[in-house]
């Protein structure tokens, strides 16, 4: 990545020699002088952890594919109660009993069915060094199609 953390060097930039914001090289200079231009070493990389194949794993056994459709079942009663007492709910037990969510499954923007998945992402960020030099920042998705009591252990909270 950029060494000021303007772009990553990937897709479209991935045979970029310098950042197309900043226009900072790309490679750790000494190295590269070092080697008489022969050696090129990126100046910074960064770690990420895909989401795609985490979230694929949480459906490859049958407990898992069960526990995953608590969100369907959930809404179904949500919706349900909803049309039943003339738009009250009696109680407010989960996230999926909330207005903004409850309207996003109506206008269609979340499926009611299992096609979808529902993440919440949480960042933060901390610099490690008084003159600015370092930084870091970690983020999280929590997969909320579980039930609230599996919902937040540590084995359902994917780091990103």
């Amino acid at each position: 990545m950029c060494i000021n953390s303007c772009v990553a060097f990937t897709g479209p930039r991935a045979n970029a020699d310098a950042c197309t914001e900043c226009g900072a090289s790309r490679w750790d200079p000494q190295r590269l002088a070092d080697s008489g231009g022969a050696t090129k070493v990126a100046r910074q990389t960064f770690h990420t952890i895909p989401l795609g194949p985490q979230l694929q794993a949480l459906w490859r056994s049958e407990k898992g594919a069960t526990e995953m459709r608590y969100r369907t079942k959930k809404t179904a009663e949500v919706l349900a109660e909803l049309q039943q007492n003339g738009g009250k709910l009696s109680n407010y037990d989960d996230l999926f009993c909330g207005e903004d969510y409850i309207r996003a499954v109506q206008d269609g923007k979340i499926a009611e069915k299992d096609s979808d998945m529902v993440l919440l992402f949480s960042i933060d960020g901390a610099q490690l060094y008084a003159m600015k030099e370092s930084d870091c920042w970690i983020y999280i998705w929590v997969v909320c199609d579980p039930s609230p009591d599996i919902r937040y252990k540590k084995n359902r909270v994917l780091p990103g």
